[in-house]
């Protein structure tokens, strides 16, 4: 599900997520077990970005525990006073606008729950 809920930003709900300013958390403990290659955070995000090229930072980082499988993904890969002047001229949020504005993170995402869901 994607969400949009200001003009530059956007939700991404894998499964439960935290709204954070133009990011998210997404609780990956919930949906990834532990393995030999994803022992924390640190190796849960390399391993996602060996597997998928997908770069996110570990929840360690940011004061969490670093043995609860949680990251936090950065959706800066778009280019906000475009975004902004299409939001201008339209008024409309949809599937198409984010499309448009970021199809890096789109795929990215895409990626990233097919990812999840061939582990699970």
């Amino acid at each position: 599900m994607i969400l949009v809920s200001a003009p530059v930003t956007i939700i991404i709900s894998i499964s439960a997520s935290v709204e954070r300013e133009g990011s998210s958390e997404i609780p990956f403990h919930t949906l990834i077990k532990k393995t030999n290659e994803i022992t924390n955070s640190k190796t849960l995000c390399n391993k996602i970005i060996k597997d998928i090229g997908f770069a996110m930072l570990p929840g360690s980082d940011f004061g969490i525990n670093k043995e609860l499988l949680i990251s936090r993904i950065a959706f800066v890969d778009f280019d906000g006073a475009n975004a902004l002047k299409i939001l201008e001229n339209s008024k409309l949020l949809n599937d198409n606008f984010l499309k448009l504005i970021c199809p890096n993170i789109l795929e990215g995402i895409k990626k990233l729950k097919e990812w999840i869901i061939k582990k699970n």
